[in-house]
């Protein structure tokens, strides 16, 4: 468990006015990362999923072909930081990916 993580995306929560419908913390963003030294931004539908002393960020959208990437992020094995622009960053010394999310409303 992470306490900063999870103290950052109840924060990043609270900055963007994120309110649970029909129980669900779901909300539509843009999705920055870089692979191979390539950076690549996609749009999704965004899922924020509370656990018992931890939660995590499932990526709709994000495991299309050629990306290769994880979908969900969770504040057990990711840094998050919940930045001034009310983005939030999720990274991890393991795989080098840092993914920044910004509430979008055109997706």
């Amino acid at each position: 468990m992470n306490p900063f993580s999870l103290e950052q995306l109840q924060q990043f929560i609270a900055n963007n006015n994120i309110s649970r419908v029909d129980g669900m913390l779901l909300f539509k963003g843009t999705v920055h990362f870089s692979k191979d030294n390539n950076d690549h931004t996609i749009n999704s539908d965004i899922q924020i999923i509370m656990l018992a002393g931890s939660a995590a960020v499932y990526i709709l959208e994000f495991l299309k072909e050629g990306y290769s990437q994880n979908e969900m992020y969770s504040t057990s094995d990711y840094l998050f930081k919940c930045t001034a622009d009310k983005t939030l960053q999720i990274s991890n010394d393991k795989t080098a990916i840092t993914v920044r999310v910004l509430l979008s409303p055109e997706v």
